[in-house]
């Protein structure tokens, strides 16, 4: 289970192109009828079919598995544990657009995207598993927000609580 003193917040915040553009092999791999009903977060152990399924993007299985979680929770592609892997309607627009070329405008999407779900799920009270700063049983932004000091400024143990 992810928590906000750390792997949560730092997934979040630290995505960058290269993870998506490996999912999207993926996305794309995910439809061929031999993947089809495939569990992908499964075991890795002696599962060559998962070292199959990771090798089209390059990567390890536990790798992969990690990537995938990640654009889930980022909302690029619906949750789910078995192939294929679906787009988001943003995950969708994001590689339509990506997929004609148009760069720039998949990178608004990209970046309004990710924007998003750290604004969803900072927010949200029903996804406690992403929602809550355990430390304080408080909400990310919130807790952010309420611990501004009157001139802007936030403790540093106050941030180091906040993103570990």
């Amino acid at each position: 289970m992810a928590n906000i003193n750390g792997d949560w917040f730092h997934s979040r915040s630290s995505s960058n192109l290269d993870e998506l553009l490996a999912v999207r092999l993926l996305v794309l791999e995910s439809q061929k009828l031999e993947y089809v009903g495939f569990g992908w977060s499964g075991g890795r152990l002696y599962n060559q079919r998962m070292y199959d399924f990771a090798n089209v993007a390059n990567i390890q299985p536990s790798t992969m598995q990690t990537k995938i979680r990640a654009m889930i929770r980022y909302g690029f592609v619906q949750d789910g544990n078995t192939c294929p892997l679906v787009w988001t309607r943003m995950g969708s627009l994001w590689n339509d657009l990506y997929t004609i070329g148009n760069y720039t405008a998949a990178d608004k999407i990209y970046r309004l995207t990710l924007c998003l779900s750290l604004a969803i799920y900072a927010f949200n009270n029903s996804n406690r598993q992403f929602s809550l700063n355990p430390s304080e049983d408080d909400m990310p932004l919130r807790f952010f927000l309420n611990n501004l000091e009157i001139n802007n400024l936030i403790t540093i143990a106050e941030l180091q609580i906040l993103i570990d």
